[in-house]
């Protein structure tokens, strides 16, 4: 029995160190009452507290929720906030990019996912997702290439070959 206790403290020991110490990161997170989210976010980043890495996750965190209040304005304007502060994290990049494609900005979206790719090259669904608007750009010859690169990084992603049924000769 002894053996377990040691292996708890180190388990515990990443948790606490996971989270910077602000009062309300335990209700900064995308599930439940999106309400109690914004505010709980809000609070961190008003706050100015915390460095620029864990205020940037309070900003995509709070993006996330806005996200699925369908508030995609407010969601690209907190992941732009995220990169700003974090520049060299892909998933604010990619998520970023991925609400930008829903407002159908195509060119700003690509410029993101390239971003994401540039940190992360092994990054398949950037890759993915980056042909999609290249392919709604009517850039076929950039979108048939992502999804070739998809199926290289992550063979059998459907997206990449119903991608490649539709455009490739």
């Amino acid at each position: 029995m002894a053996w377990r206790r040691p292996f708890g403290l180190a388990i515990a020991g990443v948790a606490l160190f996971a989270l910077p110490a602000h009062a309300d990161w335990g209700n900064c997170h995308p599930l439940g009452n999106f309400q109690h989210g914004i505010d709980a976010c809000s609070a961190i980043i008003d706050a100015g507290t915390d460095t620029a890495k864990n205020i940037a996750r309070a900003h995509n965190i709070r993006g996330r929720v806005y996200s699925r209040m369908d508030d995609i304005d407010r969601a690209i304007s907190d992941y732009d906030r995220s990169i700003a502060l974090h520049p060299t994290y892909e998933a604010y990049f990619d998520r970023g990019a991925a609400y930008t494609y829903l407002k159908r900005d195509h060119d700003r979206a690509i410029k993101d996912w390239d971003r994401a790719i540039a940190l992360r090259p092994k990054l398949a669904f950037s890759y993915l997702h980056r042909g999609f608007s290249h392919e709604q750009l009517g850039n076929t010859k950039q979108a048939i290439a992502d999804f070739r690169k998809v199926l290289e990084l992550k063979p059998g992603v459907a997206g990449a070959t119903q991608g490649l049924d539709r455009l490739a000769p």
